[in-house]
């Protein structure tokens, strides 16, 4: 019988990806084929990155499910199916925000949390 399928879809931000991650790092180690969908839009990201992320502390998901094949999130079994990334060929919601934001300064609380 073949190994199950899952696809997910996240976004890029951190809060719901952590949980698909850690769900997916669950799965491959039960050897099911993982399929992780996400924002990717590098022609958007690039024009604010200095608003959303002037540290470059962002990991981008496509990023994230190497690290997650290459055993960063635990170890996995020699035997485990490497999980796939889709590109989703759209910004973010952040991303979004920051194009249509006309006052920046807003955007940077909301970043730091303040």
């Amino acid at each position: 019988m073949p190994p199950p399928k899952i696809l997910f879809l996240t976004s890029n931000e951190y809060g719901q990806s952590n949980v698909v991650f850690a769900t997916a790092y669950a799965l491959l180690l039960r050897h099911c084929t993982v399929h992780i969908a996400s924002y990717e839009a590098p022609h958007i990201a690039s024009r604010v990155a200095h608003i959303i992320d002037p540290g470059n502390f962002r990991s981008s998901i496509r990023s994230r499910v190497d690290a997650l094949n290459a055993g960063a999130y635990g170890p996995l079994p020699e035997d485990a199916i490497p999980a796939v990334f889709h590109a989703i060929d759209s910004p973010g919601m952040i991303e979004r925000l920051a194009l249509n934001t006309a006052d920046q300064q807003v955007l940077m609380c909301w970043r730091r949390g303040r």
